[in-house]
């Protein structure tokens, strides 16, 4: 897997791709994904960040609550901004997981280990979750 971020000093944006944003943050390599996290925490050190904006949204608006996996319609969902205290406060957590992968909720996001026996399942319920939605919220075929 390889990744890119991109800051823009002008305006003190991060683009942090699907490092960190509000919703499931799914980590493959957990050891990979704890040093690339503190050495994006490092870059950030003496930066102005004004901004950390991910690639997308499954957070509701309501702190601690994600949208089902596969959701479509999200109309209470979170705004894609994030600030620098939810970077630091996810190397925080994984700081404290000392090692050990595990399913953390934050109000504004969640560390979701991609454990490869769940991904089968997850891959069901999002299909599930996505006819159910096409069906009943938009009225489109499947």
């Amino acid at each position: 897997m390889a990744a890119v971020m991109y800051y823009d000093r002008r305006t003190g944006v991060l683009l942090t791709g699907d490092s960190i944003y509000p919703g499931r943050l799914y980590v493959s390599d957990y050891p990979a994904y704890v040093a690339s996290t503190r050495r994006l925490v490092q870059f950030t050190e003496g930066k102005i960040v004004t901004h950390l904006l991910g690639a997308h949204i499954e957070q509701s608006s309501t702190p601690y609550l994600d949208y089902t996996v596969g959701s479509i319609y999200q109309p209470h969902e979170h705004s894609l901004e994030l600030s620098h205290s939810h970077l630091l406060e996810l190397d925080d957590a994984l700081t404290k997981l000392n090692g050990k992968p595990a399913r953390v909720a934050y109000a504004d996001f969640t560390i979701w280990p991609n454990d490869p026996k769940l991904r089968e399942q997850m891959q069901k319920v999002k299909q599930m979750t996505e006819s159910k939605q096409r069906a009943t919220q938009w009225n489109q075929p499947n």
